[in-house]
């Protein structure tokens, strides 16, 4: 297997995005891991963003847990929500604003359809006991 080698003029940024829902978890170590490599040999940034969105499960002591276990693997991350960076903020619930900015630019330039509901067809094959044509996918329905 060969891995890619970079040649854009910007330089790498890779990011893992734990979920502070509870104890850490052991994919976020591995792909932490595979991540924090990667950046370390192209010589690029290891990010660390917090995807706390799901406020019903979020777990208050958690960010901290994922904070301790990840340096206890010795990764060091070079941007996160604990020492900043320059493309802040690093908890996703605080980037709401920036979302916000941009998604009232899309509706004002008339390119996405705000929708109220979604198509029949997605309400009729979101149930278990959708038809059988909902689970699969042909080569026509896929060119419709």
């Amino acid at each position: 297997m060969t891995i890619p080698v970079h040649t854009g003029s910007a330089p790498i940024r890779v990011r893992i995005a734990p979920s502070p829902t509870g104890d850490p978890h052991v994919g976020t170590a591995y792909i932490g891991l595979l991540n924090f490599l990667y950046a370390r040999q192209r010589g690029g940034k290891f990010v660390l963003r917090i995807e706390d969105t799901d406020r019903a499960r979020f777990v208050s002591t958690s960010e901290q847990m994922i904070f301790d276990s990840l340096r206890w693997l010795g990764l060091a991350w070079d941007e996160g929500p604990d020492i900043g960076g320059p493309f802040g903020p690093y908890r996703q619930s605080e980037r709401t604003a920036i979302y916000r900015t941009h998604v009232d630019l899309l509706l004002a330039s008339a390119t996405p359809t705000a929708a109220s509901r979604p198509p029949k067809s997605w309400t009729r094959c979101a149930s278990p006991s959708s038809p059988p044509s909902c689970r699969r996918a042909t080569t026509e329905r896929i060119a419709s």
